[in-house]
């Protein structure tokens, strides 16, 4: 899913400096990775979607689909890209995700994360499927996603804070 818009509360506290919006934004991003893993209940509904998820690189670039939670510039292989100044794009989600629930879940972990002022760590630069030491070492250095939908359910579930609870309880 691309986003190229900040809330409007963002807008009207952060017309500021340039450092200032770009704090905002690594909150936000950071609120992302640390609920990544509940996220995937929501964004990846089905037992196939997993299978997209855990899927072996191909040299074509056919199933480039996030395994780690991670984040960079113009590449492909990571969960989050930010390939120009506003915009990001969460390549979590499949074709089978809930249009509706998608960007309630999206707000509600960017929110938890512009709170409590969530650092998403370092961007990498890497190729996450090639086989080269600075990719090993990411990867090794990174959380990866369930491998299975109970596996998510389980994350989502025990995500404390706002994704389940912001939620409405008949869909949580």
């Amino acid at each position: 899913m691309r986003n190229d818009r900040l809330p409007r509360q963002a807008r009207d506290t952060y017309k500021g400096s340039a450092e200032k919006r770009w704090r905002f934004r690594r909150n936000f991003l950071g609120g992302l990775l640390g609920h990544a893993k509940g996220m995937c209940a929501l964004t990846n509904p089905t037992v196939n979607s997993y299978k997209r998820l855990n899927a072996d690189p191909t040299v074509s670039g056919a199933s480039w689909a996030p395994n780690t939670i991670s984040y960079t510039g113009n590449n492909r292989t990571h969960m989050i890209r930010l390939p120009d100044a506003p915009r990001f794009e969460l390549r979590l989600a499949d074709a089978a995700v809930n249009p509706y629930l998608l960007p309630a879940a999206i707000a509600a972990a960017g929110l938890e994360g512009m709170a409590t002022k969530a650092d998403p760590g370092e961007m990498l630069m890497c190729n996450m499927y090639s086989d080269d030491p600075d990719a090993v070492k990411a990867k090794a250095e990174r959380e990866t996603l369930p491998l299975y939908l109970i596996d998510a359910l389980r994350e989502f579930e025990d995500d404390t804070v706002r994704i389940y609870h912001l939620l409405n309880p008949r869909v949580a």
